[in-house]
């Protein structure tokens, strides 16, 4: 096939920190709880950590919680579902385990009779202004777009007046910038047209875009920027514009890489890792961290320590009413109400509150569980480097 090569010029960036490309069983072997390094009492059960008063979450020292905290990078998880509702669960430990910050899905496969609330997860909000359900396929299948954000966390959804199918694009804004995603999906049976309207996204975007998505454009050579005639315009754009494309490893079962990370600031781009598999899905997970000086809301609730309530004093306080006279003339409702409002004055002045932290992780997930799904990506990584196909399928859930 006949193509063409661009020469890009090689760029440097003051301060830069050199592009990070692991797998993620090399990055959880170093914070992962195997208990080597420390005895069962120091452990965190990540099925549930308590407080002194129970209810989950912890105490800060001072018996509150911080309004929020100061984050120096910005977690993004980036995957490609094929559906997303049969792996809500393993993306929902997936998530417990890695904690990004956003979540982005393309190949949702949702259409509307998935609501909202049947592909939640826990600790995260999902963004239903920028939810894209494909329309022009059956029960959406072959598309879709989805952007669970941290609950905590506030991104601005964004019309761009492009009719590129698809994409949805939002604002971080950080402590000094703006950060401007776009995710995108394009089919692989996209026209030309539509090729024309993503090199638009690009040209008309702003400083801080970083473009993350499953492109489909695997006849592209991003290491030496070449590719055949119809993809040459892309290319010249993504020069003239400043973009790099900064994914190094094949991210689909063939070898390939069509998951792309394009962005006009790569010297904000801290690491991008290979986070291994979900379900059935032959697109490989994107662990990406950003570097980004942000402000995070604190997770908290306020709750009854009920470890340090006075029950003498709560047990006087029901002595002293005269149960038979004050509930005589009441209806059944009507004493219900008054025995509660006498209930919680007394918690109110006897049982002292705290604040604690939220757990984000459900409650039926478990230390072990956490471990069979990281030993499943690790799995299924090491079965991928030998290309063997039937021990992929043996390791997957």
């Amino acid at each position: 096939m006949e193509g063409s090569r661009t020469k890009r010029p090689k760029k440097s960036y003051k301060g830069q920190n050199k592009l990070q490309s692991r797998t993620a069983g090399e990055k959880r072997k170093e914070t992962e709880y195997s208990g080597e390094h420390q005895s069962e009492n120091q452990r965190q059960d990540p099925e549930r950590e308590e407080g002194e008063g129970g209810g989950g979450g912890g105490y800060s020292e001072n018996g509150g919680a911080e309004p929020y905290q100061e984050r120096e990078t910005l977690s993004v998880l980036y995957l490609n579902a094929q559906s997303v509702f049969s792996k809500l669960n393993e993306l929902q430990v997936v998530s417990n385990d890695l904690k990004p910050s956003i979540i982005l899905v393309t190949e949702s496969w949702c259409n509307n009779s998935i609501c909202d609330s049947t592909i939640s997860i826990q600790g995260y909000e999902l963004s239903s202004e920028i939810r894209k359900d494909r329309h022009d396929t059956r029960n959406g299948i072959g598309g879709g777009l989805l952007v669970y954000v941290k609950e905590g966390l506030n991104i601005l959804p964004c019309d761009t007046g492009s009719s590129f199918n698809q994409h949805c694009k939002f604002v971080f804004k950080t402590n000094s910038e703006s950060l401007y995603f776009y995710l995108i999906y394009r089919p692989p049976s996209s026209n030309q047209e539509n090729l024309t309207e993503l090199e638009n996204l690009l040209k008309l975007s702003e400083k801080n875009a970083i473009f993350i998505g499953d492109f489909n454009l695997p006849e592209i050579d991003w290491n030496n920027y070449s590719a055949p005639n119809k993809y040459t315009n892309i290319l010249n754009i993504c020069l003239e514009k400043g973009f790099e494309q900064l994914v190094d490893f094949p991210t689909h079962d063939k070898g390939n890489i069509l998951d792309l990370v394009l962005t006009n600031s790569p010297h904000l781009i801290q690491s991008i890792i290979d986070g291994g598999k979900i379900g059935s899905s032959d697109h490989c997970l994107l662990s990406i961290e950003i570097l980004s000086s942000y402000k995070e809301t604190s997770n908290t609730s306020e709750r009854f320590n009920w470890n340090r309530a006075d029950f003498d004093s709560i047990s006087e306080g029901l002595n002293t009413i005269n149960w038979r006279e004050d509930l005589y003339n009441l209806s059944t409702d009507e004493a219900w109400k008054f025995f509660c409002n006498i209930l919680n004055d007394l918690t109110d002045k006897y049982v002292p509150r705290v604040k604690m932290k939220s757990n984000s992780h459900p409650s039926w997930m478990s230390r072990e569980l956490l471990k069979s799904i990281r030993k499943k990506g690790e799995s299924g990584k090491n079965t991928e480097s030998l290309g063997n196909r039937e021990n992929i399928m043996n390791t997957r859930i």
